[in-house]
């Protein structure tokens, strides 16, 4: 190998390196930033305590402009009612509930958080446990619910939610 060669063999190595080099750094941060199941936990307890301070406003902010939320609810002794609602139908029955509820109690338990294979999007599972006093009649219920999160604009939000609520 003569000087020339071996020259252009370094430069040759380092122009590839530089190359690997470069396209693994824009892999990296061409795509927002994968899911994770703490981001996903962040999300729902800020939302918990939103519920937990009445604060509808505050819930709602985590909430997709899309979102639709689907919900059935079982009162002993009638039948299932189910409804969906858009992020402002939401927003207007939380209010409504908030204001006239007191001694709002609730606990979320049996959480499963699953992130898709590409990061992008997460679907929660949960138990809920809330007691609340309208118009002094304590209103027990226990809740399953099925939440689909993903970001949009950057920020990590519910875009679907299926809840099934019982009266206890």
């Amino acid at each position: 190998m003569n000087l020339t060669d071996r020259k252009f063999y370094f430069v040759k190595h380092r122009i590839f390196f530089l190359i690997t080099l470069c396209l693994f750094g824009f892999i990296g941060c061409s795509g927002e930033k994968k899911l994770t199941e703490q981001d996903v936990l962040d999300v729902m307890n800020k939302m918990d305590t939103a519920a937990e301070n009445k604060d509808s406003d505050a819930l709602i902010a985590n909430l997709s402009e899309k979102v639709q939320i689907n919900a059935t609810v079982t009162i002993i002794g009638k039948t299932p009612q189910s409804s969906t609602y858009t992020r402002d139908q939401y927003q207007n029955l939380l209010k409504g509930v908030f204001s006239a509820a007191t001694n709002y109690l609730h606990e979320r338990k049996n959480i499963q958080v699953k992130i898709s294979s590409d990061g992008k999007t997460a679907i929660v599972t949960s138990e809920l446990a809330e007691s609340v006093t309208m118009d002094g009649q304590i209103i027990k219920s226990i809740e399953t619910s099925v939440a689909s999160f993903v970001k949009e604009n950057g920020k990590l939000v519910v875009r679907f939610i299926d809840i099934n609520a019982k009266q206890v």
